[in-house]
């Protein structure tokens, strides 16, 4: 057959050779069926490079013409010994072909072979992706989703993607690897139309203790650790009514009943990790955590007394590896109608010592394990200044406006995102 001349039918070819690549086939354009190469096929999907003979072959029809049963002919026509038949022929009609006689002719021919035709003119685009998924699946579980549904919203504007992504859940693709959540999270940082799956999975999560503890395969310690609080405060973060309350209590009961001690709390000893994550990390941890579940006054005051019982039963551990707990609960029992003790003991524990480094008063950073394994000076952040009191400081705070979409950004870098972007005071958000 002849190249493609047509642009739009050079496009779908470029597509489908994209799309190839994505699930790892080695593709070629114009792949001959004979061995004196007098015919050839649009596209080709082959297991690997050298392979003689493709899984996958689609074919490309700018119109429809009469012409058109030669292209199935020249696949399903030849002799087994000289060009075995493929896993499946995709059969693509760009143009027409909504009340023509061929389409039935031909489905009625080929129909007992793994062959199928696709109108364009019927918006059967997004057929055609289920399609080669599901014959993609009959030979392999896995699946690049975040590569697969970037180059679909990307290069195929007519595709449904909802469709798409509940053919991949209902296929089973990475079923139990924990791939699907995490990469609905990362996807949708890029692409907000794909929040509303990442939220609908999260919400099946929550359902049942099982799925909810359930590992993901994020790619951070904070995704691959303590996933399930951000998953639940996500989910109270864009709850509508007393919705948000249903998730706090799942949290407290994850937190406090979920093994024999509390996940996060004074239990130092139980590993090197966990007390550098308790000292260096809790207090900016409990910060995100304090604004995902902001609509519920109960979950406030809760995690608020959560990181002042590790700041109280911490005390024997130096001063300078105190601090940055301290200022956290600065920050975050200010902004709680109740918070002046904890602030108040913050603010002592801080100011006895000299004060914190103005560097880091008004925006802590949310690590600082290195520097509680002894890297680096508390000098080397800069002068110091003490806190004020609890009036003071509240004036000199402005108001925050919790913002749901800066929210939702937060906590899903904390999930995807090893760097300092999920920090809820930086952010405006605390």
């Amino acid at each position: 057959m002849a190249e493609h001349k047509l642009k739009f039918g050079i496009e779908i070819i470029d597509r489908l050779f994209a799309l190839g690549q994505i699930l790892k086939y080695h593709c070629e354009k114009e792949y001959p069926v004979d061995p004196e190469n007098n015919s050839a096929v649009d596209v080709a999907w082959l297991y690997e490079q050298g392979q003689q003979y493709p899984l996958f072959i689609f074919e490309i029809e700018s119109k429809t013409t009469n012409a058109i049963p030669a292209n199935p002919l020249k696949v399903f026509g030849e002799n087994n010994q000289t060009f075995e038949k493929p896993l499946f022929l995709f059969h693509l009609l760009l143009s027409g072909g909504q009340e023509s006689g061929k389409v039935q002719q031909l489905e009625r021919i080929f129909g007992t072979y793994n062959y199928r035709i696709y109108r364009f003119s019927l918006d059967e685009e997004t057929t055609l992706v289920k399609d080669i998924l599901s014959q993609h699946r009959r030979l392999t579980n896995r699946l690049q989703v975040i590569s697969f549904i970037a180059g679909i919203r990307e290069r195929w504007d007519e595709i449904d993607l909802s469709t798409i992504i509940s053919h991949i859940e209902d296929l089973g693709f990475e079923k139990g690897t924990g791939i699907i959540t995490p990469s609905y999270a990362q996807l949708s940082l890029v692409y907000p139309e794909l929040k509303k799956h990442f939220l609908r999975r999260l919400a099946i999560k929550a359902t049942k203790e099982s799925t909810l503890y359930e590992p993901e395969a994020y790619d951070t310690y904070l995704g691959n650790t303590w996933f399930v609080p951000i998953h639940l405060g996500i989910l109270a973060a864009v709850a509508q009514d007393d919705n948000g309350f249903e998730y706090f209590t799942k949290f407290k009961i994850w937190q406090e009943e979920s093994t024999y001690t509390k996940q996060i709390g004074p239990s130092f000893g139980l590993s090197r990790d966990y007390d550098l994550f308790i000292l260096g990390m809790s207090g900016a941890f409990f910060g995100l955590l304090f604004v995902l579940f902001s609509k519920v006054e109960q979950a406030k005051v809760y995690i608020a007394d959560q990181l002042f019982e590790i700041i109280k039963k911490s005390d024997h551990y130096d001063w300078e590896q105190q601090i940055f707990n301290a200022l956290w609960l600065i920050h975050i029992s200010s902004n709680i109608h109740n918070g002046k003790e904890m602030f108040e003991y913050a603010r002592n524990l801080i100011n006895s010592g000299g004060g914190i480094p103005e560097a880091i008063y008004n925006s802590p950073e949310i690590n600082y394990c290195g520097f509680i394994e002894g890297e680096g000076n508390l000098d080397d952040y800069g002068k110091k200044v003490l806190i004020p009191e609890w009036l003071d400081f509240k004036l000199q705070k402005s108001t925050v406006s919790v913002n749901s979409d800066i929210l939702y950004q937060l906590s899903v870098n904390s999930l995807v995102s090893e760097h300092d972007l999920w920090n809820p005071i930086s952010a405006g958000q605390l």
